[in-house]
């Protein structure tokens, strides 16, 4: 039986706290730790049982637990992961890994010193309509890949609080882009370059960033464009990929999937995506190779960091040193 700790009883972690002990017979919920003590024994009672422990500080419930979420914060993640891998503890660490490749390289070696296990919690990747996009292209059933495309713009209503403040949330880029990136690298691989634009309604820090602009360029000669917004007026969600043979895409807010080939236009059905709780309890029970670990995570913070460097420069930047940098786990 796997115990788990969690750190931050928001809804980030309580969900994923559900959705792993939904594997009963191989995971508990041990303990929640919480400043705000009403909302941490909330989430015990709903997903733990009469021994779970409740604390303000989680460092108090490390003789109790095997693996720790961590759901505080975006600026915290990088203190509580390595104190967390440096008790012994597997790490799963919500998206952000980190504010920036320092801290994430940190991370790294506190994992890889302590030898536990780690998992950044990307979702976009593993849901059914994107993963089966994602397979047309990966099959090689789309011919040579020449475009890949995300665009997800919202309004998350961030004038208050942590999110506010690009040095404790990292802006829209870290806080939904990572997501989209995460999905197109999986497909696409890591890209040798990229060129970046940001609006933003603070100015506090020149890579403040609400609204961006990402275009990567791969080593095939595919090119990757993502745009996102945490403060659009209107909400828009819409990826695809398009080859030298076909073409597929979602529709209805990534509720469907569709093909267009020589064959014609048509809706993909037996669509199936995949249980990334269950995926990672198979990681720790050693049925599995690591996937979107902490290393992973590092790439994706890394070349979020290289991006901001472009938006402002101004500058496309080169991202070859990225490949012999990362060592990556995929699905």
């Amino acid at each position: 039986m796997i115990n788990i700790g969690l750190i931050g009883a928001g809804p980030n972690g309580t969900g994923n706290v559900k959705k792993l002990v939904a594997h009963s017979d191989r995971a508990r919920l041990a303990a929640v730790a919480d400043l705000n003590e009403e909302a941490a024994k909330t989430v015990a009672a709903e997903h733990g049982d009469a021994d779970t422990k409740v604390v303000s500080n989680f460092e108090d419930f490390f003789d109790v637990v095997d693996l720790v979420v961590i759901s505080s914060p975006n600026f915290l993640h990088t203190e509580q992961a390595i104190a967390c891998a440096n008790a012994g503890k597997h790490v799963w660490i919500e998206k952000p890994m980190a504010l920036n490749t320092a801290d994430a390289d940190r991370i790294c070696a506190a994992v890889d010193a302590a030898g536990v296990k780690s998992f950044v919690g990307f979702s976009v990747r593993f849901g059914a309509v994107p993963r089966t996009l994602g397979s047309y292209a990966k099959e090689g059933k789309l011919g040579k890949l020449r475009s890949i495309w995300s665009r997800r713009l919202c309004n998350l209503n961030m004038a208050r609080g942590w999110r506010s403040d690009f040095s404790k949330s990292g802006g829209v880029m870290s806080e939904l882009i990572a997501h989209e990136i995460d999905w197109m690298l999986d497909i696409a691989g890591i890209p040798t370059s990229v060129y970046c634009r940001i609006q933003s309604e603070n100015n506090s820090d020149p890579k403040d960033n609400d609204h961006v602009w990402l275009t990567f360029g791969f080593e095939n000669g595919a090119t990757g464009t993502i745009e996102g917004s945490q403060t659009a007026q209107i909400a828009d969600y819409y990826k695809g990929i398009v080859g030298e043979e076909g073409t597929v895409h979602d529709r209805k807010w990534g509720g469907e999937a569709h093909l267009k080939d020589k064959d014609g236009d048509r809706q993909v059905d037996n669509l199936e995506g995949i249980d990334k709780h269950g995926v990672f309890l198979d990681v720790l029970e050693g049925k599995r190779e690591p996937v979107c670990d902490a290393h992973w995570g590092r790439l994706i913070v890394a070349l979020t960091d290289k991006a901001l460097d472009s938006a402002v420069s101004g500058q496309v930047v080169d991202l070859s040193d990225l490949v012999a940098q990362t060592k990556v786990g995929a699905v």
